[in-house]
């Protein structure tokens, strides 16, 4: 059975660079200010979302919660920029790169999980 590795990608949704390797931000092809909350709340309903039971988990503790969690995180693994890709198993960075190169880079990852 193969090993199986986490990669956790610490990026901005506002970053050009991020947006290229986050496959969910090319749903959002214009340009709009995110950090808006009647913004965010347009963009939910236009996906589908109901807009108040959306917007209550905007607002929830849980969700302010799991963003500090987020930070902390990325500042155990001291992730300085973005986007930054980490293998949780071994704290290897990936260097962003052509597919092939990050494929030869999680290969050798995971012979140093075996």
């Amino acid at each position: 059975m193969m090993p199986s590795l986490t990669i956790d990608f610490f990026h901005d949704v506002v970053c050009c660079w991020c947006f290229n390797i986050s496959s969910r931000m090319r749903n959002l092809a214009e340009a709009r200010d995110i950090a808006d909350r009647a913004t965010l709340l347009d963009v939910a309903d236009e996906l589908g979302f109901e807009t108040e039971a959306f917007a209550g988990m905007l607002d929830a503790p849980t969700t302010s919660g799991a963003v500090e969690a987020d930070r902390q995180h990325a500042r155990t693994l001291q992730v300085r920029a973005i986007p930054a890709l980490v293998i949780r198993e071994t704290g290897t960075r990936l260097i962003n790169g052509p597919r092939e190169a990050l494929a030869a880079q999680i290969g050798a990852a995971l012979h140093l999980t075996v």
